[in-house]
């Protein structure tokens, strides 16, 4: 990969919305290249604003937070994907963002960023998505004849605000459970095994890809990830493809992580997408010349 001529080098500043410990990993990272850093999280404790060069304790979109990444960075990120798209996009009328609030908005609502795969031709498992205040749709009863999960639109992440139902009979419980807000409902599938591939992307479309990782649950959490996944070479190389063409689609710029299924004989099918430095990718700390962060 080439370096963009438009390249940002130390000891310029990057500012990240968001605190959390992937991005403590990539403030450390940039740190160690001579970068100075710029952390907005709203907690104190913030694991990120530890070891950052300065952390302003606000909300994510905070205006004179917001205004001072704005004047003294040479680019912002953000390290989780519930950082407001709208602040991004506010940040991008001064600074360089990146990934764009585009791209991180896609990723925030799962309705959004499941039509944004059949969009592009990128296949995702069958869905229905519920809309607060409307009725259920008629079809929900195919759908969910062999099982399926509501999760809400938003926020939910780690197995949190997802119900498991049998049927399509038990879904209006299950919505009601989680509010009645905006949720999907994703049917269940013959999955083989679910795999991630981590794609770095720069502004002039170039990519490449880490290995492509078998991933492991536990109640909704990713417990294990196993390099290389234990699949057969020309899956593993479709799971690279498809990860990267899913990059292309949002002309993305950083890194992203694909979640995907495996199902049947040799169907891959995204599950959903994280724009920012992912659990799955933490063996490259220790394992590669270069890593994630």
């Amino acid at each position: 990969m080439t370096v963009p001529g438009d390249a940002i080098v130390p000891p310029a500043t990057i500012g990240m919305l968001g605190g959390g410990q992937l991005g403590k990993y990539a403030i450390v990272a940039a740190n160690a290249m001579g970068y100075r850093t710029i952390v907005v999280d709203p907690s104190a404790a913030a694991p990120a604003g530890v070891v950052a060069n300065e952390h302003i304790v606000a909300a994510y979109d905070a205006p004179a937070a917001l205004d001072q990444l704005a004047e003294h960075c040479a680019v912002v990120t953000t390290e989780f994907e519930h950082a407001p798209a709208a602040a991004l996009d506010a940040l991008a009328r001064g600074v360089r963002v990146a990934p764009t609030a585009t791209s991180v908005a896609v990723a925030q609502d799962r309705i959004v960023e499941k039509t944004f795969m059949v969009d592009h031709d990128i296949a995702v498992g069958p869905f229905v998505a519920l809309r607060a205040g409307d009725e259920i749709p008629g079809d929900i009863d195919a759908l969910a004849a062999h099982g399926a999960v509501v999760k809400t639109a938003r926020l939910g992440y780690d197995g949190k605000g997802q119900v498991r139902v049998a049927n399509g009979e038990q879904v209006a419980d299950a919505w009601a459970e989680l509010g009645g807000v905006d949720c999907i409902v994703e049917s269940l599938l013959d999955l083989r095994v679910e795999v991630s591939v981590l794609v770095g992307r720069t502004s002039t479309g170039e990519s490449v890809t880490w290995p492509v990782a078998e991933n492991v649950h536990v109640d909704g959490i990713l417990d294990v990830s196993i390099v290389p996944a234990r699949i057969d070479a020309g899956l593993a190389d479709r799971a690279v493809a498809l990860a990267r063409s899913v990059a292309d689609a949002l002309d993305y710029v950083g890194v992203l992580a694909v979640e995907m299924f495996a199902v049947g004989d040799d169907e891959l099918l995204v599950n959903e997408i994280a724009p920012r430095p992912h659990n799955s990718g933490h063996w490259t700390l220790d394992a590669c010349r270069t890593c994630l962060f």
